[in-house]
């Protein structure tokens, strides 16, 4: 019995060794945006800010998104990530080319729609990419399509309508305005699983990359 209490307690200590190893590597990584290529004929910014790894999704340059980004690289392009909570601002964008928006679970703050405007305005060019209807990854009663538009489905005039207390108050919900902004602004507007009125007199025109 002795020995068995032994080798118990040797299972137990492993196991502690082994989350504890297990936290800090994801914590690290977390801190560690990666980046891939060379810059020859400019930078391309994944935006990994909006809930990109909710639930079981991993739309990262070095996940689900891999591939593309490598694709990219090879054109002779350098591929960067942006990492954190809704961050995206005109300092992450300055110097960049492309802005690639994989599929974000987490509304647009005004300020980062602005900043997103602008970048576009100074010759800057977006990719947005959005999932089906109702892929609500992280549980926020927000999907991709209802955060690029800027809008929820039955939910027009509060986007926050049936959140918790909690939720309304909530850092990913400051600053965050019911608009239609991806139609006014671009003249293209998510609806389901593909892209509704098509037709505009308002786009904007980036610079060739």
């Amino acid at each position: 019995m002795r020995k068995l209490n032994k080798i118990f307690a040797a299972l137990a200590i492993s196991t502690i060794s082994i989350t504890t190893v297990t936290i800090d590597t994801y914590s690290n990584a977390a801190q560690a945006a990666p980046t891939i290529g060379t810059n020859q004929k400019g930078e391309v910014v994944f935006d990994n800010s909006h809930g990109q790894t909710a639930g079981a999704a991993d739309w990262t340059i070095d996940g689900g998104f891999s591939d593309y980004a490598n694709s990219i690289t090879q054109q002779g392009y350098k591929v960067t990530e942006l990492r954190g909570e809704s961050n995206i601002t005109p300092q992450a964008l300055k110097g960049k080319k492309i802005l690639v928006i994989p599929e974000a679970s987490i509304p647009f703050k005004t300020s980062e729609q602005k900043a997103m405007t602008d970048f576009t305005q100074q010759g800057g060019s977006i990719l947005f990419i959005s999932d089906h209807y109702n892929a609500d990854r992280n549980l926020n009663r927000i999907d991709s399509s209802e955060a690029m538009n800027g809008y929820r489905r039955g939910a027009y005039s509060d986007m926050t309508k049936g959140m918790t207390d909690g939720e309304r108050k909530s850092k990913a919900m400051q600053d965050v305005q019911s608009t239609d902004w991806l139609a006014q602004t671009f003249g293209v507007r998510f609806r389901y699983n593909a892209l509704n009125n098509l037709t505009t007199s308002h786009m904007y025109k980036g610079k060739k990359v």
